[in-house]
């Protein structure tokens, strides 16, 4: 039997499985635009991007820009949740 590697990222609570388009965003480096249907898993691979940035780079400062404020408030309450001060 063969063994294969799956990437994933936690969100809300779940454990989910990035396809390869998913895993290229949260592996990319630099400045990044995304474009997708509904449903295609957008707002979570950037939200497990968005974790893995400021876990590598605690440091430095970040700037995460949305068209969305409830995206960014959504990013902002889960992103609490997971780093407890």
């Amino acid at each position: 039997s063969s063994f294969s590697y799956k990437p994933t990222i936690s969100y809300k609570e779940k454990t989910l499985i990035l396809n390869e388009s998913q895993e290229d965003v949260l592996l990319h480096r630099g400045p990044l635009f995304i474009l997708g249907p509904a449903g295609a898993g957008k707002t979570s691979t950037l939200y497990g991007r968005m974790q893995r940035q400021l876990q590598e780079v605690c440091a430095q400062r970040r700037l995460f820009l949305s068209p969305s404020q409830a995206l960014v408030s959504e990013h902002e309450k889960l992103h609490l949740q997971d780093n407890p001060e």
